[in-house]
């Protein structure tokens, strides 16, 4: 299988590592021969086969990887052991980290006091992130202690992402 990107000279210092600009070697999906992309750490971070591509301000780094038909793009931040495949598509300003995997679009809510990532399996809300089934079991209390105004802010906010979710 031939190569279908490549690291760039152009890189970014990001978190104390060094991210690399990447260039397309041939046309696929939506991406033209000699595009520039977003930046990602290692050669690794994209599968060379499949239309996966990172754009734009996108960062991939660690062990993460794209694969498939995954695009990641705006100022979104694919790292840890995340795994973003299929036909995904992580944007905005999502970050999918740890070991979250995402095969469908990444809804990113960025709205008032906490921002909000839902993947496949998880949501993030502000630096918390948790299983979606996890979310709609804590307590009042188990809510109250993770931020000084959490509380308030889920009575009005679990209805509504509860109906985003069915």
């Amino acid at each position: 299988m031939s190569d279908k990107f490549e690291l760039t000279d152009t890189s970014i210092e990001f978190l104390g590592i060094k991210l690399f600009q990447i260039r397309a070697l041939k046309s696929f999906g939506s991406v033209e021969k000699g595009e520039l992309g977003g930046y990602i750490e290692k050669l690794e971070n994209i599968s060379m086969s499949g239309n996966a591509w990172v754009y734009g301000n996108a960062r991939v780094y660690g062990d993460a990887r794209v694969s498939g038909n995954a695009l990641v793009y705006g100022d979104a931040w694919v790292y840890g052991n995340a795994r973003v495949y299929g036909n995904a598509w992580v944007y905005g300003d999502a970050w999918v980290y740890g070991d979250a995997k995402a095969t469908k679009r990444v809804l990113n809510i960025n709205y008032q006091t906490y921002n909000i990532t839902v993947t496949d399996k998880h949501i993030r809300i502000g630096c918390q992130q948790h299983e979606i089934s996890t979310w709609f079991k804590f307590t009042d209390s188990e809510i109250s202690a993770m931020d000084g105004g959490a509380l308030e802010w889920w009575q009005k906010w679990k209805p509504i992402l509860k109906a985003i979710l069915e």
